[in-house]
């Protein structure tokens, strides 16, 4: 099991791709995490499963929502730690 952490900058914040990556990563089984908008206008997704299923979350992150504009995934990865039960939402 990896790690993912992800930053997407753009338009992400206000337009619906939270939920939007809330509803896709909700289809690929086994994936652990969240999803939170940052401060300065970023969002922040940590997820943790496969390989395969990680490779998942980074296409659903690039897709976003119909009114998002996805200008840059920074993206990395590492162990995973096992802390999450499901994946939502973080405030």
């Amino acid at each position: 099991m990896k790690r993912l952490t992800a930053i997407a900058s753009g338009r992400v914040q206000g337009v619906g791709y939270r939920a939007s990556v809330i509803r896709g990563v909700s289809m690929i089984a086994g994936v652990t995490g969240y999803v939170k908008n940052l401060p300065d206008g970023r969002l922040e997704i940590i997820a943790e499963g496969t390989e395969t299923s990680l490779a998942e979350v980074i296409e659903v992150a690039k897709a976003g929502s119909g009114w998002s504009d996805v200008s840059d995934l920074d993206v990395n990865y590492s162990d995973a730690k096992g802390v999450f039960l499901d994946f939502t939402v973080s405030y």
